[in-house]
């Protein structure tokens, strides 16, 4: 079995659970993010609509995510605004994995409906 490291660029603890309940927290390492670019305001829906209307934000590139290395094992475990944003950018990368948070991803919650952890990576 190959040894492989998995480095967590979300801001945030990641906690992948396993079949057996075996929990592994993943801290955070740094982060990956997302140039934003602001959207303009729409005068005509913001003087109909009595209030600022803007359109949405459009997002730039990645930074904070290292190059891409065929030759080591290591996988980086980004939020999925960023795995979106590589995805629109027509990148893919084998080393770059998502945590399954999505209603039909197996997340684990607690009462209040946070994710205490994930049982699956997505790939973007």
């Amino acid at each position: 079995m190959n040894v492989c490291k998995i480095v967590n660029l979300t801001p945030h603890a990641i906690t992948l659970a396993t079949e057996n309940g075996e929990r592994t927290t993943y801290p955070s390492e740094g982060l990956a993010r997302v140039h934003s670019i602001p959207g303009t305001l729409s005068e005509s829906d913001s003087v109909r609509l009595d209030f600022p209307v803007y359109r949405s934000t459009s997002f730039g590139e990645v930074e904070g995510l290292p190059p891409e290395n065929h030759d080591l094992h290591v996988y980086y475990i980004v939020s999925a605004l960023v795995g979106k944003a590589l995805h629109d950018a027509g990148i893919f990368r084998t080393d770059v994995l998502l945590p399954g948070t999505g209603p039909n991803d197996g997340a684990i919650r607690n009462a209040a409906g946070q994710i205490e952890a994930v049982t699956r990576l997505l790939w973007y």
